[in-house]
């Protein structure tokens, strides 16, 4: 006696052979598919144009070469911007750069000195708190370890 799931089976396997063996029975014209592309690329297109507001600034920036003279224009600029600054500038002597160099560290010392100890005293503190904190850490870590 043959079970359910084999007569489903096998049911399956004869209609799958049937509708294999089938020729087609509707024909299509073949202009039927680009009509149905146009229509969906024209559906998107319009509802674009309805929802957004700057649907002309949308087609003006796909024209391709507004992009191009764009960038054209940036290089332009950045040249010109480039040539004038490197003629305008005069070229600054080792011994310039070296006196503004010690000033920068001078002044930077004299404001460490200048600062009161009461603003330093407490941030001196919480770094020696943690310095203690990551030394015990250590040593405990090195205790554990076999």
């Amino acid at each position: 006696m043959k079970s359910p799931f084999a007569k489903l089976r096998h049911s399956a396997d004869s209609l799958e052979a049937a509708l294999r063996d089938s020729p087609p029975k509707a024909e299509f014209p073949p202009a039927l598919h680009n009509s149905i592309m146009r229509a969906i690329q024209a559906g998107p297109r319009e509802e674009r144009s309805q929802v957004f507001g700057f649907a002309i600034f949308q087609r003006f920036t796909k024209i391709r070469w507004v992009p191009i003279t764009g960038l054209a224009a940036l290089v332009l600029l950045g040249s010109w911007v480039a040539l004038h600054h490197s003629s305008a500038k005069p070229p600054i002597s080792s011994a310039e750069s070296f006196s503004e160099i010690s000033s920068a560290f001078t002044t930077s010392q004299e404001l460490m000195d200048s600062l009161p100890a009461v603003t330093v005293g407490p941030l001196s503190d919480e770094l020696d708190k943690a310095n203690d904190d990551l030394e015990r850490t250590a040593k405990f870590l090195l205790a554990t370890l076999p």
